[in-house]
């Protein structure tokens, strides 16, 4: 009887949730419409998520939820054949392959740096792959022998996992099994500060216009701030409060490691000498940013560190000219990471197999297989 009432409580459970899922608007999925979708052309996903044929450009992975930075502005792939086309790599399309039987390597490169947690690669046969991956750092170090896990997800698709403590501007790929490659994707992470629950010290309002914290996690990235799309905290001098703040608070702790802030397109200077952290569950501070008071319309911060995050709080400490305060702003901040070690799955609470080792693939909880790269040399050295 107690198992028949356990199982009655999850089936409710689960259709309530699938009933939550189904009343989001267009363009998002989740039980709580936390999710948005990337489909190809961009049309429209399912309750579940699901795309009709692929992700859209720039977007891979569970449910299309994993930033590419193979494709991301400022993205260069090269290979041996010269000026042969690249475009099989990243028209996400698995049935697109190599066709040159010369290709022995190939290179990306990036304008800016990243943090390089993962890639995918998807091969006409990615049982036994033999690659070889090397790492520019942009302290302008390279190395060949880092640790590496992969995960099988099926047939034609692996996934590789680095630890490189450092930033990555570019990664060559070399080894038998390049003529054999189809697809590859870098993971950015995803954005996991959508419609997560945001706070600030008072909210600004123009008629029955309130300017709310969560608009800064939205989904909407447009700077224009009568756009209404912007969270913007009080102006009223009995309200305030010094510094002013707007604070995120996710639903489950992640790992962080790139955060975005789009600044309003006027009075933009509001934003200077802002000052950002990252708190764990004990709030206790993780990673501090503070701005050197250079003013731009879009910040990118790049963030090295392991451990989890589950509040991210901004605040502003410029006295405006007009109303001698700070005023904090913001049109929209992009976090970007995935799942603390331990769990998998878009909401995070799934917990790795124990035999996994506390670390699981992030799509199935599939366990990584640990290795190394050019064994047993490894001269270059291990991060």
């Amino acid at each position: 009887m107690g198992f028949l009432s356990n199982y009655v409580v999850c089936f409710v459970v689960w259709m309530r949730l699938n009933f939550l899922a189904s009343q989001c608007p267009d363009g998002w999925f989740g039980y709580k419409c936390q999710f948005m979708c990337h489909c190809d052309k961009n049309s429209k996903c399912d309750s579940d998520g699901q795309c009709p044929t692929k992700c859209n450009a720039g977007w891979f992975g569970q449910k299309c939820q994993y930033e590419d930075l193979a494709t991301v502005d400022g993205a260069l792939i090269s290979t041996s054949a010269g000026s042969g086309s690249t475009s099989w790599l990243t028209d996400r399309d698995v049935t697109t392959c190599n066709e040159d039987p010369g290709l022995d390597t190939i290179t990306v490169q990036w304008e800016l740096s990243f943090p390089f947690t993962w890639l995918r690669l998807q091969a006409k046969n990615a049982s036994n792959l033999e690659l070889n991956f090397v790492f520019t750092t942009s302290l302008n170090k390279s190395y060949s022998c880092i640790h590496k896990r992969l995960a099988k997800v099926d047939t034609a698709t692996v996934d590789y996992r680095f630890a490189i403590n450092e930033t990555v501007i570019q990664m060559t790929v070399t080894g038998p099994s390049i003529e054999m490659l189809c697809s590859l994707y870098i993971s950015g992470g995803r954005n996991v500060a959508l419609k997560q629950t945001a706070d600030q010290t008072g909210t600004y309002s123009e008629g029955n216009i309130w300017y709310r914290a969560s608009l800064a996690v939205d989904g909407n990235t447009n700077s224009v701030f009568y756009n209404k799309t912007c969270s913007h905290t009080t102006d009223k001098l009995a309200q305030s409060v010094y510094p002013a703040s707007w604070t995120l608070t996710l639903d489950t702790v992640k790992v962080i490691n790139r955060i975005t802030i789009y600044n309003r397109d006027s009075f933009s200077y509001r934003l200077s000498r802002f000052k950002l952290e990252t708190l764990d569950t004990n709030n206790h501070t993780v990673w501090a940013f503070d701005d050197p008071a250079k003013v731009l319309r879009v910040y990118a911060l790049n963030i090295m560190q392991q451990k989890p995050v589950k509040t991210i709080r901004i605040s502003a400490t410029w006295n405006d000219s007009y109303y001698h305060f700070p005023i904090l702003t913001l049109c929209e901040v992009l976090v970007f990471g995935d799942c603390e070690l331990g769990t998998w799955g878009l909401s995070c609470v799934n917990p790795c197999p124990a035999e996994c080792r506390n670390s699981c693939q992030q799509d199935k909880g599939t366990c990584y297989e640990d290795g190394y790269l050019d064994l047993p040399g490894c001269k270059t050295g291990e991060l």
